[in-house]
């Protein structure tokens, strides 16, 4: 029998039913340092990933909101917006490019008309459970890679890892080095397990059958975090990604993604508050992952967001 563990980019990178609150042993944050011209993470004295730029990002976002708390604190069994506004609303996802340039456009519609008094400490997208990235790297081997969306063909389309004596982590690739332009490709940050992974076996060769969640969930995600909360501290910033139903309370098999972050300097709003405009801004990127020789595949960083007022 082979066991077979399946996670999508999400869940290695980060950024069902259950709402389990066992907590899992503290990260110490992730920090991943920028490539340098052509590296090629991964080798042994270098990490498996470093960061570049892509050309840009796609996402679908139903609201954004600031709020005075966070939405869903470490030991929280439940989502509460009730201290934030609508910076816009939509029942419908509307897209949103996020570009090299750091500042993020909102669309317009279903802004709050009122804003409570208070100070602010989070900002806060509902969204789709879903990315699109696109982009090249061009790597000291001569090689340029480049984003593709690939058939989900196994086991020819897949990076498998071995994580065991007879276990296997897989993820489908999405990158190729033929001629071409680069493609939108897309993530889900939505499978039956959340933030753990989804196990599979099979018997001489048969098809794979689901078995279960992992016990454990991604790396990236600290102390106190869940199957369907991850709290993380990535190059700096305070992030969390929800996994929600479309009532926006905890669900791992996502019909929402809420992905929050905390703020750098909170924002009091108050009747005497003067007039101003909000900028929201965001760090974007792509983490190289490789071995040393060839790069192996390109996926998104979690976005790291940031509202100041001008």
């Amino acid at each position: 029998m082979k066991n077979l563990i399946k996670t999508g980019l999400a869940q290695l990178a980060l950024l069902a039913g259950t709402m389990g609150l066992t907590a899992i042993p503290a990260q110490a944050g992730v920090t991943v340092p920028k490539c340098a011209p052509g590296e090629i993470p991964g080798s042994p004295t270098t990490p498996a990933t470093c960061l570049a730029e892509l050309e840009g990002f796609k996402i679908q976002v139903f609201s954004a909101k600031l709020c005075q708390q966070h939405p869903m604190p470490t030991g929280s069994n439940k989502v509460d917006l009730s201290t934030c506004f609508n910076l816009f609303e939509s029942i419908t996802k509307k897209e949103i490019d996020i570009a090299l340039s750091s500042s993020v456009a909102l669309p317009d519609s279903g802004r709050s008309s009122t804003i409570p008094n208070g100070t602010y400490t989070h900002f806060v997208l509902v969204m789709q459970p879903w990315i699109q990235q696109k982009g090249t790297y061009t790597a000291s081997n001569g090689l340029t890679y480049r984003t593709v969306k690939l058939e989900d063909k196994w086991p020819d389309n897949y990076l498998v890892i071995k994580t065991g004596e007879d276990s296997d982590t897989s993820y489908l690739k999405n990158v190729v080095t033929s001629p071409g332009n680069p493609e939108w490709v897309g993530d889900t940050f939505s499978s039956q397990c959340g933030w753990a992974g989804e196990n599979y076996s099979s018997t001489n060769d048969g098809p794979e059958v689901f078995t279960g969640c992992t016990t454990d969930l991604s790396d990236y995600c600290d102390a106190g975090s869940t199957i369907t909360l991850c709290n993380l501290d990535y190059n700096g910033g305070k992030l969390t990604g929800i996994m929600a139903g479309a009532d926006l309370q905890p669900l791992a098999k996502a019909e929402r993604f809420i992905y929050v972050s905390k703020i750098d300097s909170p924002i009091p709003i108050n009747t005497q508050t003067p007039g101003g405009t909000l900028e929201v801004s965001v760090i974007q990127g792509a983490e190289i992952f490789g071995n040393g020789e060839e790069v192996i595949d390109i996926f998104g960083q979690p976005f790291i967001f940031n509202v100041k007022r001008i």
